[in-house]
């Protein structure tokens, strides 16, 4: 490459642009001609213009299935494939539970990246192979279920997976005592990757990451200018919003070996932070 012009908005005069983000390359024949790298208004002048569209090697980070760090697992949130049948508001919540008293062991608060970035309180059906009788005996719960399974009967052999047992997410994984939330679509504009600590209670949906038990230093880690850079780098886009992912964002990140105090600090770091909030 000879030039490139980094990520910005396309526009026109149109009274209603669509939201897309551009780059600019250039290419040319002579590896010897002067190379720039512009940034707004800013140009540099560079030696080498990698993929990432910066000055420096042609080093590609490659997604792993697992931490090559140290660092705790992340997994994707709950799968629910349930065409919206399990999900709702702290209205209709309030409303079974009011008709139906003792019906609130079949709910959990459910949070992915809109709840959690937006402050949105939700609630999903969340029923325990041992609970299912006497779920499906109250009738607004048993209409949803049954939604549920024909949704899933017209689907594909992966969605029909969950046939047998329509009152349950077709994927679960909790927590025993607490779970950080990472959600997978955050602004860039931020200046810190938004991260969560919450009790093991509240159901992470497939919308966001989720780290299980985790020492909460690990939190400190994900909140850190560093680890921010990392994923404007390495992550994907929605618009020019960071699509966080575990294969590429976190398990690459590199962490230097961590010392029993570094962990101490950082763990003070991540308390600061919840106390801040």
């Amino acid at each position: 490459m000879s030039f490139c012009h980094k990520d910005f908005y396309w526009a026109n005069n149109a009274s209603k642009n669509a939201n897309v983000i551009c780059v600019i390359v250039g290419v040319s024949a002579s590896t010897k001609s002067e190379k720039f790298i512009y940034d707004e208004d800013v140009r540099k002048a560079a030696t080498h213009i990698n993929a990432y569209l910066v000055d420096g090697p042609d080093i590609i980070i490659e997604k792993t299935p697992m931490p090559i760090n140290g660092l705790p697992q992340m997994f994707a949130g709950n799968i629910p494939r349930d065409l919206g049948n399990f999900m709702m508001d702290r209205t209709e919540y309030e409303a079974i539970i009011r008709e139906y008293p003792g019906s609130d062991q079949f709910f959990r608060q459910i949070m992915g990246s809109s709840e959690f970035i937006n402050g949105i309180e939700r609630y999903c059906l969340w029923i325990e192979d041992s609970q299912a009788a006497a779920a499906m005996a109250l009738p607004p719960i048993a209409e949803r279920v049954q939604n549920v399974r024909a949704y899933r009967e017209s689907g594909s052999d992966r969605g029909k997976m969950g046939v047998e047992t329509p009152y349950k997410f077709e994927r679960t994984i909790t927590g025993t005592y607490s779970q950080l939330i990472i959600p997978r679509v955050s602004a860039e504009r931020r200046e810190y990757l938004p991260v969560g600590c919450q009790k093991s209670g509240i159901i992470v949906s497939d919308a966001a990451q989720a780290i299980y038990d985790a020492p909460l230093y690990t939190m400190a880690v994900i909140c850190s200018k560093l680890h921010i850079c990392w994923v404007g780098l390495t992550a994907g886009r929605m618009k020019s919003d960071y699509r966080y992912s575990s294969g590429v964002c976190y398990n690459t990140f590199p962490v230097p070996r961590l010392t029993e105090q570094n962990t101490a600090d950082l763990t003070r770091c991540a308390e600061d932070i919840l106390l801040a909030r």
